[in-house]
């Protein structure tokens, strides 16, 4: 047999390059996830069809942040703090998975997570996207076949809807009853960040914004609605550099960085971070920058690690950073 690379091994068929993981009909979705598929360093290569899959996570909202305190590589998943000894991951079955080339994936979820997979007065279920090498062809994940995962996002389930500080609701926003995808980390209880005026300059970075925004941004701020990389959701305030008085410093928590505006480029601050409590949601901080958070996306790397669950509060990063 010829090996499949990359999304063309997305396949429960032994042939390569077929698009569909599951073609039966099995009625409306409840849910869809879906994302790129991308490979996390050298190009690798399968002799077994590649499965992906939900697995729900054993853990309550008051022990995911224990138990995901900081990036966990995919192989160490079932042996997370906190698991008694009959405790595992439980695999959504009720899915179909399609690939549209180059690399485009979707997981069709048709069904409510599977009753092993409730954690005792939970109200909240985490489930984690993993790719599987189906060795022994019995279209259930093995120990030792996981050869990826989407190390950025959580799959949820909610019994019921649940507010925003809901004890059981550790994203920080309000849930509808039913299933979603939430970025990593969980806010986990840090409040959402401030954006009020710098103190020095008439500019909200980082804040939400529509038209010109001179509420929202304030006198000397700019409200841009996409970047260089794409959309900003729901606007973004910055400072552009042209616009800096010149006897002023650079605002308080700001980074400078290339953008775009009505087809020209230019510099502009936006909001600096530490961690992605620092950004407001549907954000996350990368490279000190708060910036839209990432698409979905599987990564095909048996060594990828999963994301710590709870962003850490401002304080408490820069007592780690400190020397």
């Amino acid at each position: 047999m010829r090996p499949c690379l990359l999304a063309a091994a997305l396949a429960v068929t032994v042939g390569c390059g077929d698009g569909l993981l599951d073609q039966q009909y099995q009625g409306e979705p409840m849910f869809t996830f879906a994302g790129q598929v991308a490979s996390d360093g050298a190009q690798p290569v399968y002799v077994a069809p590649l499965r992906a899959a939900v697995f729900w996570l054993p853990y309550d909202p008051t022990q995911l942040g224990a138990a995901f305190a900081e990036r966990t590589p995919i192989d160490r998943l079932d042996r997370l703090p906190g698991l008694d000894a009959n405790a595992h991951l439980v695999e959504q079955a009720t899915i179909a998975v399609a690939v549209r080339f180059p690399g485009v994936f979707s997981i069709n979820i048709f069904a409510p997570p599977p009753a092993e997979a409730i954690a005792t007065d939970a109200r909240l279920r985490f489930g984690v996207v993993l790719l599987y090498e189906d060795r022994d062809g019995d279209e259930r994940m093995t120990p030792g076949e996981v050869v990826g995962a989407a190390p950025r996002q959580l799959v949820l389930f909610a019994d019921q809807d649940l507010a925003a500080d809901d004890t059981h609701n550790p994203t920080g926003a309000a849930l509808p009853a039913g299933y979603a995808a939430v970025d990593l980390p969980l806010r986990c209880g840090v409040p959402s960040p401030e954006y009020d005026l710098d103190p020095m300059l008439d500019v909200r970075l980082g804040a939400a914004c529509t038209g010109d925004g001179m509420d929202a941004c304030g006198a000397l701020g700019t409200c841009l609605t996409a970047d260089l990389d794409g959309p900003l959701p729901d606007g973004y305030c910055v400072l552009l550099k042209d616009d800096l008085p010149t006897t002023a410093q650079p605002p308080l928590t700001s980074a400078l960085i290339e953008t775009e505006r009505d087809g020209n480029e230019l510099e502009a601050w936006y909001r600096e971070c530490m961690t992605s409590a620092d950004c407001r949601p549907a954000y996350t901080c990368q490279q000190h920058v708060c910036l839209p958070a990432p698409a979905p996306a599987l990564v095909l790397n048996g060594a990828v690690e999963v994301e710590a669950a709870c962003a850490a509060s401002h304080e408490s990063e820069s007592r780690q950073r400190s020397p």
